[in-house]
Formats: structure tokens, sequence, C-alpha cells
């Protein structure tokens, strides 16, 4: 479904649908989802300022957690890009 979307130019639209909807499913989809929007939002869109923000909430969400600490290490990424 995301390849979908993103085949036919709608990157930003399904990062913020994953983004959005993460809330309404268990806690390994919604951590997935919001990573993977944060990934898209990086990697596909160029837009750091969004994915950082992904990424902040992922670890307020889950606070303590394996995907926190992968939601950091992604941040530290994006930083180390931008140097």
């Amino acid at each position: 479904l995301i390849e979908n979307y993103l085949a036919m130019g709608q990157a930003k639209e399904v990062a913020k649908l994953l983004e959005d909807r993460s809330g309404e499913w268990d806690e390994v989809s919604s951590v997935a989802g919001i990573l993977k929007s944060a990934v898209i939002y990086s990697a596909v869109l160029d837009d750091k300022e969004n994915a950082v923000r992904v990424l902040n909430r992922s670890i307020e969400l889950f606070p303590g957690t394996r995907y926190a600490k992968i939601a950091q290490q992604q941040l530290e990424f994006l930083e180390q890009e931008q140097r």
C-alpha cells in the first residue's frame, strides 16, 4: 500500500496518513507507521523538520522502549547528515 502511494507521487499524503493513523493500531504497527513516516519525510520528501518532529513524538509515546532507542538513533543519524 505504501509503495502504491509513493509510486503515484503521494509521499506527503502517505507520510501524514501513517503518522495520524498510528494511534489506531496495536503498539508494534503504530511504531512501524510512525518510523516509516519519519523515513518518508526524511528520505523521500527531504523534509528533515517533520522527520525530527515525528521521531521525537515516537520517543515521547514510547519512552524507555526499544522503539524509542530506534527513533533516537535515527535522530542522531539526521543530525550527522545535516553537518
